[in-house]
């Protein structure tokens, strides 16, 4: 078994708001194949799981949860022309600075947002009148159910005000996203830099 199971862990530590309880199990996983292993291993017995990859804007009940917790901790990316492919797990202001360095960007509003792309991307995060959709070329997921792997262009991504269609079908998980920018020169970047 490639993924490592952790028992009775805090997972305060692990959200932007920094409260609540723990989890029975957890493990951190960086490709697809961990994350199928994860997933296979909690079936086998019978207990539940849940993701977890940045943190932002999650509430863990006080009490803990009792299943495996999976932690999406994949953090690779890379720059295709003007376009910048990233894994799920990847800081969303961490991308803006390194786009930013290459003179890539046109997201800078967006460089406040805490947690992952992965998270910003299905709740569709937004600042200053920018959205995540505006941006969002094509998304990479996994359906937990069927074991089907698909990649959803922007307009099945079904984008609403924080919303898109990975938050009302909870079976696909986000394995990567890939932005389209633009050039954009230094005083814009820094701008960006600034924002964050």
């Amino acid at each position: 078994m490639a993924i490592e199971i952790k028992e009775n862990v805090p997972l305060a530590s692990l959200t932007t708001f920094g409260i609540g309880g723990g989890a029975k199990y957890l493990t951190e996983v960086k490709t697809d194949v961990e994350l199928r292993e994860a997933i296979i291993w909690a079936r086998d017995r019978i207990t539940s799981f849940h993701i977890l990859s940045g943190g932002s804007n999650v509430l863990i009940p006080d009490e803990g949860l009792r299943g495996l917790v999976i932690r999406i901790v994949s953090d690779s990316y890379v720059f295709n022309g003007l376009n910048l492919i990233a894994d799920a797990g990847c800081n969303l202001t961490m991308l803006i600075r390194e786009a930013g360095r290459r003179g890539l960007g046109g997201w800078e509003s967006l460089a406040g947002i805490p947690g992952s792309i992965g998270g910003a991307i299905r709740g569709n995060a937004g600042a200053f009148g920018s959205e995540l959709k505006d941006y969002t070329f094509a998304v990479r997921a996994y359906n937990h159910e069927t074991g089907e792997l698909r990649t959803f262009v922007n307009e099945a991504c079904h984008f609403a005000y924080r919303s898109s269609y990975f938050k009302q079908h909870f079976e696909w998980i986000i394995l990567n996203v890939e932005v389209a920018l633009r050039e954009i020169g230094p005083q814009e970047s820094a701008e960006g830099h600034h924002a964050a």
